[in-house]
């Protein structure tokens, strides 16, 4: 049995539980004014889901928000299955606001039962709430054109963004430790025993079927290649990844930049569940949104699952 989009899935548990821990109401759109502290570990995002249900970060899901020159994009962060708006960015969110853009992190795919834990409704609904999200950013601010990041399960529904919903409304879009191919058969090192059973647990969601329905990675293909001419993709991976390691992560068409987080930093263990509070994963994401003051990733030892303790230099 094949199996599409596993690589989305090995830490489904570990983000539900998280979610479930804090799990309240939908990020609000209350204004707030500052970036709040940064924060490289992932218990931080669980402690302020749990300690502030519903309240977004500080400095995001500003509706007054109108970007400033340097940044006329505004970026919206797309969180990964079982998660919500709130607790995987604890380090990305912070970083966008200190940087001066105009951020969203919405909960996406929520159910009304469980309105704090996002990707779980059908699919195709999701997919439209999400084109429907873009809107209301592009309407609110002003913009011509959104920035999207995505992560694990986030980075096939930014790919059909850019290509499929909203083509030509995505100027930058960041894929994080997730697969765009839809079939991990079709990558080298498949296990079929494994590929078998994920799968049968992934399409136990209304998400993951609808992320394993081969019309969906079609779309995204469509012409043999999930990218758009008017976007431009970086791809972001990492060998500690247990769930999208470059070979899944990377595509084999011409573009993207794809970038592995551990070249020229063998003391980053960043895995699946530490990457995106990743000190050099953010500024790799940081880079590709704005090239022109791009600066060298900080190297330091983040661990899998926990993320980087102790003292944090900051960017550049």
């Amino acid at each position: 049995m094949p199996l599409r989009h596993a690589t989305l899935t090995a830490t489904a548990a570990l983000v539900a539980a998280a979610a479930l821990a804090g799990a309240g109401p939908a990020a609000s759109s209350a204004p707030a004014a500052t970036a709040a502290p940064i924060d490289h570990t992932n218990a931080s995002g669980g402690m302020w889901n749990l300690m502030n249900p519903g309240k977004p970060w500080p400095g995001t899901d500003d509706w007054s928000c109108r970007p400033p020159a340097e940044h006329p994009n505004p970026v919206i962060l797309v969180h990964g299955l079982g998660a919500n708006g709130l607790n995987q960015w604890s380090g990305m969110a912070p970083s966008l606001v200190e940087e001066g853009y105009c951020v969203y992190a919405p909960t996406w795919g929520a159910l009304p039962d469980h309105p704090g834990i996002g990707s779980r409704a059908p699919f195709r609904e999701s997919q439209a709430e999400m084109a429907d999200y873009v809107d209301r950013v592009l309407t609110a601010t002003g913009a011509q054109k959104v920035d999207l990041v995505g992560l694990s399960a986030g980075v096939p529904v930014v790919a059909h963004l850019a290509k499929v919903d909203r083509p030509g409304k995505v100027g930058r879009a960041v894929l994080m430790a997730g697969n765009l191919y839809g079939d991990a058969n079709k990558l080298p090192g498949t296990n079929p025993e494994t590929a078998a059973s994920v799968e049968n647990a992934f399409r136990s969601s209304p998400l993951g079927a609808g992320l394993t329905d081969e019309a969906f990675t079609a779309e995204t293909w469509k012409g043999g290649t999930p990218f758009h001419p008017e976007t431009e993709y970086t791809i972001l991976a990492g060998i500690h990844d247990q769930a999208s390691p470059p070979s899944a992560a990377f595509v084999h068409v011409p573009g993207a930049t794809q970038i592995v987080i551990q070249d020229g930093c063998p003391e980053n263990l960043a895995d699946h569940v530490s990457f995106a509070v990743d000190p050099r994963a953010i500024d790799h994401t940081l880079n590709a949104l704005d090239p022109e003051n791009a600066v060298t990733p900080r190297c330091l030892p983040t661990l899998p699952i926990i993320g980087l303790l102790g003292p944090v230099p900051p960017r550049g």
